[in-house]
């Protein structure tokens, strides 16, 4: 994995990205709650990669022996990662930094703020990835954000594939 970075990390070269906003901003976190924690202190905001290097972490988390991740977990964090913690609250299934069992027995992943999302069916070998950006055409009073649904949907339809 030679593009996955933190925005807290030491690599600051931005070159390569995009813009993730109408303003222009580059290698910047939009998620509002990030942004009151001071952005570069936030475990689940500011991580940029690209779709090669998110295939990698893919084949690493469902279990590839082909994986060409650059790091390694315990086998006891990758199960903390994926099992239901001790303190969760009844009505969420979250595991150490992802949610669980929300397509399936086994299935984790996270969405995150900007429309991005990585969802993981160990069992089927199968994974869905969603590289997006709803803060460039989200108007500011909607109530209803389709890429929720189409979020569910990809994951159904993947879970569905022969």
């Amino acid at each position: 994995m030679k593009s996955a970075f933190l925005m807290n990390s030491a690599f600051q070269e931005f070159s390569n990205l995009i813009p993730t906003a109408q303003k222009g901003i580059i290698g910047g976190v939009h998620d509002p709650i990030a942004n009151i924690m001071g952005a570069t202190n936030a475990g689940h905001a500011g991580l940029f990669s690209n779709l090669n290097d998110l295939k990698k972490f893919v084949d690493y988390w469902i279990g590839n022996n082909n994986s060409e991740v650059t790091f390694t977990l315990s086998d006891e964090m990758k199960n903390r990662a994926t099992q239901v913690a001790a303190d969760a609250s009844p009505k969420e299934n979250r595991g150490l930094g992802w949610e669980l069992n929300k397509f399936g027995e086994k299935s984790f992943g996270h969405n995150g703020y900007t429309g991005t999302s990585i969802w993981f069916e160990p069992t089927q070998k199968t994974a869905v990835i969603i590289l997006s950006n709803r803060t460039y055409a989200k108007p500011a009073a909607e109530t209803f954000d389709p890429l929720t649904l189409l979020r569910a949907q990809m994951m159904d339809i993947a879970l569905s594939a022969p």
